[in-house]
C-alpha cells in the first residue's frame, strides 16, 4: 500500500493486481480504478501521480495522471525473480528494485517511458541471505534493508 505525499491519492496491491483511491474527501474515499494484472509491491511519486509496481519478474511504471484510467508506460528488467522490494526517491524520479536473486538495481525514471538503469547493487543475498523487507532510497544513496 501506498499514500502520495499530499494526501490525494492512494494505492493498494494484493496477489492479484491494484486499486487506486482518491482520497480528497476523507469521510468519503472513491474507488477510481481497479485493475487485475497481478502486481504485488507498489511505490508511489509524491504527487501521486506516477506509480512502480513488482510483478514477480519485473516492475512497471504506471502513470496515474488520469487516476480513473492509469497506463503501463515502461517495464524495467525481465531478469529479475520474484521482485521482493520496490522504493521511489522523494521527487519521483529515481526507484530502487530488488529481488531475492540478489539483484538491486537503481533506476532514473526523469522520462518515466524510458526507464534508464544507472547501477546494480549489492544486496543482503550476496551476505548469506536475503530478509523479507522494504528498500528505501534517500536522495545521497540507497539501502536495501530489513
Amino acid at each position: 500500500m501506498a499514500i502520495s505525499a499530499d494526501s490525494k491519492t492512494a494505492v493498494a496491491v494484493g496477489g492479484k493486481g491494484f486499486l487506486v483511491w482518491d482520497l480528497t474527501d476523507l469521510a468519503h474515499p472513491a474507488e477510481l480504478y481497479a485493475d487485475d494484472q497481478g502486481e504485488e509491491l507498489v511505490a508511489l511519486s509524491p504527487d501521486g501521480r506516477r506509480a512502480v509496481f513488482g510483478t514477480g519478474n519485473a516492475a512497471e511504471v504506471w502513470d496515474l495522471s488520469d487516476r480513473t484510467k492509469p497506463v503501463r508506460v515502461a517495464t524495467m528488467g525481465g531478469e529479475f525473480h520474484d521482485v521482493f522490494a520496490v522504493a521511489m526517491a522523494r521527487k519521483g524520479d529515481l526507484v530502487l528494485t530488488a529481488d531475492y536473486r540478489g539483484r538491486a538495481v537503481l533506476w532514473d525514471l526523469s522520462e518515466p517511458s524510458r526507464p534508464v538503469r544507472l547501477a546494480a547493487l549489492r544486496t543482503l543475498t550476496e551476505l548469506g541471505g536475503v530478509r523479507r523487507g522494504a528498500a528505501k532510497v534517500h536522495p545521497r544513496n540507497a539501502a536495501v534493508g530489513r
